[in-house]
C-alpha cells in the first residue's frame, strides 16, 4: 500500500470513527405511562405506538398487567403515545409530550373510551373492549421497532 493510499484510509477511518462517536453520544430519553379505560382500570396487554411530530409511528409494544408502557432511547423531541386496536387504529391518544435530552417523561397516560373503540373498530373492537373492561381479555403484542419499548417493571 502507497504512503497516500495509508494516509487517505487513515483520514477516512478517522473520520467515521468520529462521526459514530458523535451518532452514539447523543443523549436519549424515555417516555412512560399508564393505558386505561374510560373507568380508569389499567389495559393490560394493549398495543401502544409512539408517533413523532411529522405522524410517524417510531416504535410500537404492549403494556402489562398493569397498563403500563416505557419506550427508551427516544430522541428529544415531541411525540405522542397511542393506544391502537387489531388493525392498527388508534383508540386513545395521549396529549403531546415534549422530551428533552437525557429526560425520563413519567405520568404520560392514555385514556380509551369504549365510544372510540367501537367507531374506529367496530363490532369485533367493541367486543374486545368489553372483555377487557371485564379483565377477561387484552390485545396481542407487537414488537418494538426503532425505539425499544417495554413493560414497566
Amino acid at each position: 500500500m502507497s504512503s497516500l493510499t495509508r494516509r487517505v484510509v487513515f483520514v477516512l477511518s478517522f473520520c467515521f470513527a468520529i462521526g459514530a462517536s458523535t451518532a452514539w453520544a447523543q443523549p436519549m430519553g424515555s417516555i412512560a405511562g399508564v393505558a386505561t379505560n374510560q373507568n380508569a382500570q389499567p389495559m393490560a396487554n394493549a398495543v401502544v405506538q409512539l408517533r413523532n411530530a411529522q405522524g410517524q409511528v417510531l416504535g410500537s409494544g404492549t403494556t402489562n398487567a398493569a397498563g403500563e408502557y416505557v419506550f427508551s432511547g427516544v430522541p428529544a423531541g415531541t411525540y405522542t403515545v397511542e393506544v391502537v386496536n387489531e388493525k392498527g387504529e388508534p383508540i386513545g391518544t395521549s396529549s403531546p409530550v415534549t422530551v428533552a435530552a437525557d429526560q425520563a417523561v413519567t405520568g404520560v397516560g392514555i385514556t380509551v373510551s369504549v365510544v372510540a373503540a367501537a367507531a374506529a373498530g367496530g363490532a369485533s373492537s367493541l367486543l374486545a373492549i368489553v372483555l377487557a373492561l371485564l379483565g377477561a381479555a387484552g390485545v396481542a403484542g407487537a414488537g418494538a421497532v426503532g425505539i425499544a419499548a417495554s413493560p414497566s417493571s
